[in-house]
């Protein structure tokens, strides 16, 4: 089928009947990207005014063989590999994480269908096992597609010895990276491995480290490690009677406070009452000592 495409595009091109046709055809050439899909492209918009360019028997038997749906099925899979290509080829932005996902696509869509006529399934037949052969795989891609949030559980790679080969190839990098890092910077790591080493953690261990940073605060650096554990104890276990509680009036805390303001309140009022007697004694000694002057 796209030999007799290419055929009927080759001799129309060379009798001169390009300027008959409402649309240039484009010819395929083996150097430039996506031309197969451009001249099949260019071939269908053009169909219905084929029977009355080709005045050659030869050509219009050629026609006629041509089926025309499995021609636009033929389209259909190939638009596939020409989006494939343009997210490839994207300048501006880095797409090496994309190369084993979008070649593990072309595989699944290269798949027979049991809709799929015969001369489509020679042809996904085909492209699968070239995509196979020639399509290799690096290290760099299998490290790309674990460093990538989106891919790094690597549900994209069909068997298990590709997922542990990505784990494996990211771990032995690091590895390589930290010893090399170790080396040349023997001071900077021993002070980076006592300062701000952080051990393997999940959520609940996060929640801790926030609520340690909320108590050692600027002004509180240089608290003891059991007064740490005491405060984020202390604020722990109040939003959490704060919470479990509903009228602050009823719970233990918000007795605890009011007894604690009216206890501070008496004691305000017994020191003023207090500072007043002192003040009436300094008065009747003062008018005392004034009447012994006298």
């Amino acid at each position: 089928m796209f030999n007799d495409v290419l055929t009927i595009i080759t001799y129309i091109r060379r009798s001169h009947n390009q300027l008959k046709l409402s649309k240039q055809l484009q010819i395929f050439s083996k150097t430039r990207w996506n031309s197969a899909y451009d001249m099949i492209c260019s071939f269908i918009e053009v169909y219905p005014e084929l029977n009355d360019i080709l005045t050659d028997k030869k050509q219009r038997e050629i026609l006629v063989q041509i089926d025309f749906n499995d021609l636009m099925a033929f389209t259909k899979y190939f638009k596939y590999f020409v989006d494939v290509r343009e997210l490839l080829s994207a300048e501006k932005a880095s797409t090496i994480y994309l190369v084993i996902t979008l070649k593990q696509r072309l595989i699944d869509l290269s798949q027979q269908d049991a809709a799929d006529s015969q001369a489509i399934k020679n042809v996904k037949n085909y492209i699968r096992k070239k995509l196979l052969d020639y399509w290799e795989i690096n290290d760099v891609h299998f490290i790309a597609v674990v460093l990538n949030p989106k891919f790094k559980h690597l549900h994209i790679c069909s068997n298990e010895k590709d997922k542990k080969k990505a784990y494996d190839l990211i771990i032995k990098e690091i590895e390589k990276r930290r010893g090399k890092s170790q080396n040349s910077y023997a001071i900077h790591y021993s002070i980076v491995c006592d300062v701000l080493f952080v051990p393997a953690t999940n959520t609940a261990g996060e929640g801790l480290f926030s609520a340690s940073g909320n108590a050692v605060t600027e002004t509180r650096i240089r608290l003891a490690a059991q007064k740490v554990d005491k405060l984020i104890f202390i604020k722990k276990i109040f939003f959490f009677l704060k919470k479990f509680f509903d009228d602050n009036e009823a719970t233990p805390l918000g007795v605890l406070a009011s007894d604690t303001t009216a206890s501070k309140s008496n004691k305000r009022s017994y020191e003023q009452s207090f500072k007043d007697d002192h003040d009436f004694e300094d008065t009747i000694k003062s008018d005392n000592d004034n009447n012994d002057m006298f």
